[in-house]
């Protein structure tokens, strides 16, 4: 797609970024300024740690599946996402689940989807 030049293949279903951060881990911190585009997410977070997880973006695209697709467990603290850009998504935009003890902040310029919702959290 123009204007989505760092890109995993959009063909073959693999994400633009995948982070698992197990158990043992603590913070997971992901910072992009450029754009990111995945075959299926955009973007894909696995928070198991016991730190926060922090999402910092410009514009995501899932072709398949979400802009964003972020997990914290119930060992994670807060979960801050702020994107300066557009998030989109196949399902949803951003779709994110937070089981931590800490904060859920979303702060988005333009996020949109073409099945669901823009935001699922």
């Amino acid at each position: 797609m123009t204007g989505y030049p760092s890109r995993a293949n959009p063909y073959n279903g693999s994400d633009g970024i995948s982070a698992d951060n197990q158990s043992s881990g603590t913070d997971l911190t992901i910072t992009t300024t450029g754009k990111i585009e995945g075959g299926d997410d955009g973007i894909s977070v696995d928070q198991r740690g016991t730190g926060n997880l922090t999402l910092t973006v410009v514009d995501v695209k899932g072709l398949q599946e979400e802009g964003i697709n972020a997990d914290t467990h119930s060992g994670s603290d807060k979960f801050t996402l702020t994107s300066t850009g557009l998030v989109t998504g196949a399902t949803y935009g951003i779709l994110a689940t937070h089981d931590g003890s800490g904060a859920l902040t979303i702060d988005v310029n333009d996020v949109t989807a073409t099945n669901y919702d823009g935001i699922n959290a």
